[in-house]
């Protein structure tokens, strides 16, 4: 099993030790799942599960319950629990979800965000520009979830920010496997700048082809990965 270290201080990193038993084990487990630790098909044990993470069977079975609400792995029950295998209409249905969300959050952002809302978008952009020059997925895409859930809650619209944020474990789980290509990290970064630069700019139709190009380029590298593993 992968190593943990437990006594671990986070801001925006892969480990999680703060919160519940419950909480714990959920985080710890994506996090593994997102590095490729436990990749898709994988099938694990909660007794293994318990001694890797040093938690009881208990939040564990209530972790794996919440992600396989998420999507993230498929319970069977008295055989293991495996980590979910990705298939092109997986993928599909994903982005095509993702399409509906957030480009109406997109839109109605460029009316409602505050500069407040901006400087935080900025600081954001900032720092994932610095997880990938050191090369560090996870935290990468942890400040692509935060970046995304802020225009979210600009948008002013708290129906469809439960949505979003409801699903975002899914759309990370689904972004990883887009960030498998040499260079889609640095395409990530120059999507977000356009996104940004609409916002500031209050321009609805560049917002609207700014989101759109961000996730059909996600959608086809992911594609493009489920069709190397033959899903």
């Amino acid at each position: 099993m992968p190593k943990i270290q437990r006594k671990v201080t986070f801001k925006t990193g892969n480990i999680r030790l703060a919160g519940t038993l419950k909480e714990q084990a959920y985080n710890m487990i994506r996090d593994a799942i997102l590095r490729g630790d436990f990749p898709p098909g994988k099938i694990v044990s909660n007794q293994k599960l318990s001694q890797w993470l040093g938690i009881s069977h208990t939040p564990i079975r209530e972790a794996l319950i919440e992600l396989q609400q998420n999507r993230m792995v498929i319970i069977h029950r008295g055989k293991g629990t495996e980590i979910a295998p990705l298939s092109g209409k997986d993928v599909l249905e994903i982005f095509e979800m993702r399409e509906a969300l957030e480009a109406k959050t997109h839109e109605l952002a460029i009316d409602r965000v505050n500069n407040a809302q901006l400087k935080e978008l900025e600081e954001l952009f900032d720092d994932q520009i610095e997880q990938f020059k050191n090369k560090r997925k996870i935290e990468f895409l942890d400040i692509d979830r935060q970046f995304h859930l802020l225009i979210a809650k600009a948008a002013q619209n708290e129906r469809i920010y439960t949505a979003i944020e409801s699903l975002r474990d899914q759309f990370v789980f689904f972004g990883n496997y887009a960030l498998s290509s040499t260079n889609r990290m640095s395409e990530v970064i120059e999507e977000h700048k356009y996104i940004l630069d609409a916002l500031k700019k209050k321009d609805k139709t560049d917002i609207l082809l700014a989101i759109r190009r961000h996730l059909k380029a996600s959608y086809g590298e992911t594609f493009k990965w489920t069709s190397r593993q033959g899903q």
